[in-house]
């Protein structure tokens, strides 16, 4: 098979995309950051979108989000995700993104780490101390915060 999806049939060893459950699709999700706790944060209009690729269940984000401005946020934050992370018994859909973040309040910019949760629509961002994580990442949001990701996770 070549491998290519959404060209002709299956005939010629080529994926079509009703053969794929769940289909392939392409698109851009605008995103938001929510504090867990309190506080709001915006995004920069041209910097609010992620782009998306779903084959079946399995769905890939990546991106660049810009912070424009900030009000108390408190708690760590989450960022929108275009599609709901499947349900799981056992927490084997549970997952971590690779994000990086620049241009924080005051933490170290290598210190942020990500984790989901089943049956959620977002990833969770928090601030690692050496042996584990803490809820204060909203905090060091500021405007011109930088946060570059790709996720990759299973949708139900």
């Amino acid at each position: 098979m070549s491998g290519l999806i959404n060209s002709v049939g299956s005939r010629s060893g080529v994926i079509g995309s009703t053969e794929i459950p769940g289909g392939y699709e392409e698109g851009a999700h605008v995103a938001t950051i929510t504090p867990s706790t309190s506080g709001t944060v915006t995004l920069e209009g041209n910097y609010e979108r992620l782009s998306y690729t779903k084959i079946g269940r399995q769905v890939t984000v990546t991106g660049q989000l810009i912070v424009s401005g900030v009000s108390s946020p408190v708690g760590y934050f989450k960022i929108s995700l275009p599609f709901v992370i499947g349900s799981s018994s056992y927490g084997e859909l549970r997952g971590c993104g690779s994000l990086t973040l620049a241009d924080v309040a005051s933490a170290d910019s290598g210190g942020f780490v990500s984790r989901t949760n089943e049956s959620t629509s977002y990833l969770m961002v928090y601030l690692g101390d050496g042996t584990t994580y803490q809820s204060d990442s909203a905090e060091q949001l500021a405007a011109n915060s930088v946060v570059y990701l790709t996720f990759t996770y299973f949708t139900t």
